[in-house]
């Protein structure tokens, strides 16, 4: 298993549990999903985790990330920022 496909399945999955969880928090005039939030700042650490030991192993192994990782990484950047904004604006 390639060292970086661990966290970019875990910020996959972090992101993509927004879409179950909820917990609405009313902070004077407007509402956020206080849980949402929470969880996709973890998929933002995993995230850079992942790019960081894509680039990482490049540097250290000679063995380049395949071409599939950026794309995929750059789908689940694009999710967790469509869930901020949606959680931010509930």
């Amino acid at each position: 298993m390639p060292f970086f496909l661990p966290p970019l399945l875990a910020a996959l999955v972090l992101a993509a549990l927004t879409f179950v969880v909820s917990y609405p928090v009313s902070l004077r005039s407007f509402r956020i999903d206080a849980l949402g939030l929470f969880l996709l700042i973890f998929a933002l650490v995993n995230l850079r985790l992942a790019f960081r030991q894509a680039g990482a192993g490049s540097r250290a192994s000679g063995i380049r990330a395949p071409l599939w990782f950026w794309p995929a990484a750059l789908v689940v950047a694009a999710l967790i920022t469509f869930r901020a904004v949606h959680a931010l604006n509930i």
